[in-house]
């Protein structure tokens, strides 16, 4: 009998041995350049990784390679550059446009010159007000940017429409998301005001385009979703590009052709990661079968990082991938 137990255990263990790792053969995306940057799992007894890699995808030219060791207590990435603080505050968001003015000449044969100002809009969590710094070659103080406060911003993405910042500012009310559209207006020639249109109910997700000119946002309904575009100088003039069957996509856009659509991660389902290309309308996919998957692209929209859970295991990893959306399976 104690025989018959210990033959029982011994092909169990060779059973989940082999789904381990035809889990690990079957969940590696196919056609891909794939490289292990390192693992989470603490307590890992896995050999040192080299994560010097990580440098090139965010395009830290003077950062060096460096390595992180088994115990989770590795030397990291050695950055350089000099940070300072800009608020103390909670922000639910923050960005940098950069607008170029034309000066007119103000002497006979003189020709008009370009000036580029660039200024950081963030929001306050706890006032609701936006607020500018102005980056030049120093920091100015923040300026309060209008005299309007919006309540209970979460979330606040920020675009242009010519020299005019907007926001796209979410919220929770009751039990749903409410997305807001938000433009600084003059009241007189002083004070300024922020005004605010109500965007449609059931956005799910909503992302702004590299340029900062252009959004696109997903709305999410028990029979499916529909992905729009829309500028932020004509929110009304929205275009529909893409529907689905399937609700809850997250989306974002890496680069000027590119959305990305990621399904929602989960431990116990294999997730998917698409792109879609603006200029083509098709629709591929980069990476699948791989339970809860997240992914970040690269700001070229070359390559993507993504982590997912092993086979039967809790052990996460990160691993960089060339995203082949020019070489397209549609659908």
């Amino acid at each position: 009998m104690r025989k018959l137990i210990t033959i029982i255990i011994v092909l169990v263990l060779l059973g989940l041995g082999g789904y381990y790792l035809f889990a690990r053969k079957t969940n590696s995306p196919t056609g891909e350049t794939t490289q292990t940057l390192s693992d989470f799992a603490a307590g890992s007894t896995s050999s040192p990784r080299n994560i010097g890699v990580i440098n090139n995808f965010f395009r830290q030219n003077e950062a060096s390679s460096s390595t992180t060791d088994s115990s989770g207590a590795g030397s990291g990435v050695t950055l350089t550059g000099k940070f300072s603080s800009l608020t103390k505050n909670p922000v639910a968001g923050a960005n940098i446009l950069t607008v170029i003015k034309t000066i007119p000449a103000t002497k006979k044969g003189e020709k008009a010159k370009t000036e580029t100002q660039s200024t950081l809009w963030y929001l306050d969590k706890a006032t609701g007000n936006l607020f500018q710094i102005s980056l030049g070659e120093s920091l100015s103080a923040p300026e309060q940017g209008s005299v309007t406060a919006l309540s209970g911003i979460e979330e606040a993405i920020f675009g242009s429409s010519g020299d005019s910042p907007r926001v796209l500012a979410r919220r929770q009310k009751d039990s749903t998301i409410e997305t807001l559209l938000g433009r600084i207006v003059s009241a007189s020639s002083s004070a300024k005001e922020l005004e605010s249109t109500l965007l449609e109910s059931g956005i799910y997700s909503i992302v702004r385009s590299p340029d900062t000119l252009r959004y696109a946002y997903l709305v999410s309904g028990t029979t499916g979703s529909i992905a729009y575009l829309a500028n932020f100088s004509s929110p009304t003039a929205k275009k529909q590009f893409f529907t689905s069957a399937f609700p809850k996509w997250q989306i974002s856009w890496p680069s000027s052709d590119l959305i990305l659509f990621q399904s929602a991660p989960s431990f116990t389902l294999p997730g998917s990661i698409y792109a879609y290309n603006l200029k083509t309308n098709s629709f591929t996919k980069i990476i699948g079968g791989i339970s809860g998957l997240t992914g970040l692209s690269s700001p070229d929209g070359k390559k993507i990082v993504y982590s997912g859970s092993d086979g039967l295991v809790l052990n996460l990893s990160l691993a960089v991938s060339i995203l082949r959306h020019s070489q397209s399976e549609t659908g």
